[in-house]
């Protein structure tokens, strides 16, 4: 046997490891392996299917041949509430309202200038201007209660001049005027205090109506 030269004095040998070191070591690799994410597993979601005449399937082709569609592509069913219904035939009832009160006083605003001024409250050029300007501010709101991002302001709006048209009826009952409203034009229409309490109950039913259909607007 041949001895191993012997070792210089500039070769030093590297330094064992305890065995702490080493068995720290093997106790820390089965931790880390096991914090290591598992890889996402995809969620496999079980559909329906629906038969469609007259399309192709994996049974054949022909006229009694049936494809299939998922029942998710399918978009439900909204089930209409007592509530969307009367909101509807509310929304429905005051737009018809307003649009025929608004066509009637653009036909004649002259007539409706003169009703406006009977009241006594504002001069006759405001009354003037009113009266260009309110019928196509009602027709206009009327149409914007069918739409869904304009449904909160024309409500409000009609809840604002009817408000007003109130206050203005009561004033002229209060003074015991002898007018017409003037709420369809014309100064020639129904006059009297009876025929003011009318158009009085009218104008709070409709403001009533007006602040529903804004708190549903909202709601939304």
């Amino acid at each position: 046997m041949v001895a191993d030269p012997p070792r210089r004095r500039w070769e030093r040998r590297a330094p064992a490891r305890p065995a702490t070191t080493r068995a720290r070591q093997f106790r820390i690799l089965p931790r880390a392996r096991a914090m290591k994410p598992k890889p996402a597993q995809e969620k496999k979601v079980a559909q329906t299917f629906l038969p469609v005449p007259g399309g192709r399937s994996s049974e054949g082709t022909g006229r009694n041949a049936c494809a299939t569609l998922p029942v998710a592509s399918i978009a439900p069913i909204t089930p209409i509430t007592p509530v969307a219904l009367i909101t509807f035939i509310i929304r429905v009832a005051v737009a018809a309202m307003f649009l025929s009160a608004g066509y009637s006083k653009a036909g004649d605003p002259a007539d409706f200038a003169l009703a406006i001024e009977r009241y006594r409250i504002v001069p006759r050029e405001i009354a003037v201007i009113t009266a260009l300007f309110l019928p196509c501010l009602e027709i206009v709101c009327a149409i914007a209660l069918f739409s869904k991002k304009l449904r909160a302001g024309a409500a409000a709006l009609l809840t604002a001049c009817n408000i007003v048209f109130s206050i203005m009826l009561v004033i002229a009952l209060a003074r015991g005027l002898d007018i017409s409203c003037g709420c369809f034009g014309g100064a020639d229409a129904a006059t009297g205090p009876v025929a003011l309490a009318l158009s009085l109950a009218r104008a709070l039913a409709l403001a009533a109506a007006c602040a529903w259909l804004l708190a549903r607007a909202q709601r939304k």
